[in-house]
This record gives C-alpha cells, structure tokens and sequence, in this order.
C-alpha cells in the first residue's frame, strides 16, 4: 500500500525526532502535538521531494532558506515561531553535519517510500509471472 504524502510527514518528522533525540537533541515535539500549520509545512516538504526527486538536499534548503527568509524569519541560535529565529537559517555549507544529516534522512525516506509513477509500475514485474 502507497503512502500518502500526509504519512510521509509523519514518518519524516518521527524519524527527524528520533535523531534529534539521539544526537541530544530531545526538543522537537511529537508529531501529534504539532499545530496544523506546522503539520502542513512538512506535507508541503513531502510534495517538494516527490514533484522534484532529483533536488540535492542542498538545493532543497537553499528553496526553504528562501522561504524562510521572504516570510521574515532570521537566524537565531533557538528556534523560536513566535520570534521567526532558526539556528538552521544558514547557507547549506554552514549547517552542521547534524543538521545536513536530518535533510538527507528526509529525502531518503520520501524517495525510498514514494508511489511509484505509472511508467515505474508498467515496469514491474508481475508477481508470480516468469
């Protein structure tokens, strides 16, 4: 059964907090604790990965740190939604190797799990055919 792009938010950011958690990190929330808005930016970087599989992570933050950026977030050292800052608010290069780390497990997950196109299908072969 083919997840839908609302399950691949929800394992991507279970597994973001899980390694989150392992690298000491134990401040990002479960995702049912997430507000719809929030909930809704993960689908929407789901969507991203799935309409645009060939982006590099690096050319998929350089998209979202644009983003970021045109809706006044800055750089700050805690995130923060009410005070727009993210420690993440900077050019892929200056990320951290933990912060690369969680942008590659996200689009592995969505690229591994994702439905197939019609073309890939056609190509499968039948179960139980020779």
């Amino acid at each position: 059964m083919p997840l839908t792009p609302q399950q691949l938010a929800r394992l991507c950011h279970e597994a973001d907090r899980v390694l989150c958690s392992m690298q000491g990190d134990a401040r990002v929330s479960p995702w049912e604790t997430l507000d719809e808005k929030t909930q809704d930016e993960v689908v929407a970087a789901v969507r991203e990965v799935l309409e645009h599989p060939e982006l590099t992570d690096e050319a998929r933050h350089a998209r979202w740190l644009r983003q970021r950026r045109e809706a006044g977030w800055i750089y700050g050292p805690v995130r923060s939604i009410p005070g727009r800052t993210d420690p993440a608010l900077l050019e892929y290069g200056a990320l951290s190797s933990e912060r690369r780390l969680r942008g590659t497990l996200f689009g592995a997950i969505v690229r591994i799990l994702r439905m197939p196109t019609a073309e890939e299908a056609s190509r499968r072969p039948t179960p139980g055919a020779s």
